[in-house]
Parts: structure tokens; sequence; C-alpha cells
């Protein structure tokens, strides 16, 4: 009686083991699918505007903002460095043809030049113009590339640490109140980097994303997608 009691001991452990080690097996392959099928994924992400998305010129080849994306879906960007609301028009005519028919999730970085450039103290009329410009520029962005507002994210504006850009943080946050107004309007998405870029080893070149900060921007997208 003893040794049958061991053997259905040993019995037992053997099938819990079994039955663990299939959960861990089920458990990787539902993980690795939502890594890997691209069901789960954007088809194609499309980056537009300005160094925020075009960042590769301050960091390191391969650990840009789009370089970073690409290891999670197929990015094409037209976004370039010290680009203004008013470039945008021509970013779209560079978008590849693949990206519009095929309704690319779309992220949208703009603003942030026209306010260090031409808003240098807070001004709410200038703040208004600019935003108006803004919101046309959006809105032309949908239309042209057809796209479902759940598809487009708007990327806010972060405070970059350095002391000589502290004149504009509230410039900033009323931009990023307006920018939320105008997303819940419409039902587009909102890129927090005024939250998620808090630390200076998130910036390099004083304003730029650097390696560390173009990561948190990934990680945060991919849980926008």
């Amino acid at each position: 009686l003893y040794f049958l009691y061991i053997l259905m001991v040993i019995q037992f452990l053997l099938l819990f083991s079994i039955l663990i080690l299939l959960f861990i097996i089920l458990s990787n392959m539902f993980r690795i699918e939502g890594l890997t099928n691209p069901q789960l994924r954007p088809q194609t992400v499309l980056l537009i505007g300005d160094s925020m998305l075009k960042n590769d010129t301050y960091v390191d080849k391969g650990y840009s903002v789009s370089d970073q994306l690409r290891q999670y879906t197929k990015v094409d960007i037209v976004a370039r460095d010290g680009a203004k609301v008013q470039d945008i028009s021509q970013q779209l005519l560079a978008c590849h043809p693949s990206s519009s028919s095929s309704a690319p999730t779309v992220v949208i970085s703009i603003g942030g030049n026209n306010i260090l450039e031409e808003i240098p103290y807070y001004n709410e009329e200038d703040i208004d113009t600019l935003f108006d410009e803004y919101k046309n520029t959006i809105i032309h962005i949908k239309n042209t590339l057809k796209i479902p507002p759940e598809q487009i994210i708007l990327c806010n504006i972060y405070y970059p640490p350095s002391y000589m850009y502290r004149k504009y943080d509230k410039t900033i946050t009323t931009w990023n109140k307006r920018l939320d107004q105008f997303a819940s309007k419409h039902k587009f998405k909102i890129l927090n980097v005024a939250t998620t870029m808090n630390a200076e080893e998130d910036f390099t070149h004083e304003i730029e994303p650097s390696r560390i900060g173009g990561g948190k921007i990934v990680e945060t997208l991919k849980g926008l997608f």
C-alpha cells in the first residue's frame, strides 16, 4: 500500500508538471503571436511632422524613433527636422503611394518649431491663430489620406528640461490643452509626450529626443495601436 501511495504521488506530480509546462508553452505562444501577428498591429505607420519623429541626426544609427519603431512594424517617414505647420502639405506630396492606399496609422508631430520661432512670449491670440492653422492641417491630412480618426495619433508638445526653454512652458501648456479638446472632439488619439518625456536623459542637444526618449515614444505609441 505504501508503494502504491508513493506511485500515485509521483504520477500526480508528473501530471501537475506537464500541465504547468503546457500552460507556459501556450502563454508564450499567445505572447509571441501578439508581437508578430500583423493583424494585431498597424500594417504601416506613417510619421509626419518634425524632429520629434525624425531625430536620426541626433542619435546613433539604429536608435532613432523610426528605427526603433521598425523593429515592431513597417514605417514610412516624411517628417523632417525643423518642419513647421505650413510644411505639412509638402510632406504629404512625398508620401509613398502605398501609404495612402493601405490606410496607415498616421502619427503627427508639428507645431513646436512654430512656437519656438513665432511665439517667443506667451500670447493667447498668437497661440489661437497658430492652433487654428494646425487644426486645418490635421483635417487636411485626414481627408487627403482618407484615414479614419482612430488611426490618427497627434503628439502633444513636451517640456524641454533646459533652462533656456522654460519661458515656453505656459505656451506649451495652453497648446496641449487646446490639443486635448480638439482630439476629443474629432476622436483622434493623443501621444502624451509631455508626460512620457520628463527626464534629462530623454533629450539630446537640449531639445531633441535621445535614444532613451525615442524608446519611450515608441513604447507609448505601441500602447495606442
